[in-house]
């Protein structure tokens, strides 16, 4: 197929509409992209009930092994800090 001489020549026009349409196109395609983004409507998603992540009144983690120590007044574990008794016991 033989297409006209007119077709195939480079001429000063074809080039800065090749630029322009070089330059333009990114910035066409970004910004149709950006207001595709704001019409999409997507469901807002609660935060999930964690499993074994209750607290009691003094915010010690339960599910942890954590207590509160009064004479401390701080969560401890019981198995790695005792908690010392207000009132020591006597020895026998």
């Amino acid at each position: 197929m033989k297409l006209p001489k007119s077709w195939t020549t480079v001429t000063p026009f074809s080039v800065a509409l090749a630029m322009a349409l070089f330059v333009a196109l990114p910035f066409l395609g970004f910004y149709l992209g950006m207001q595709y983004q704001k019409s999409i409507t997507v469901p807002a998603v609660s935060a999930p009930n964690l499993i074994g992540g209750d607290k009691d009144v003094h915010g010690c983690l339960i599910a942890a092994g954590y207590s509160w120590c009064q004479t401390l007044n701080k969560c401890l574990r019981p198995w790695e800090t005792p908690c010392p008794t207000a009132y020591p016991t006597r020895s026998r």
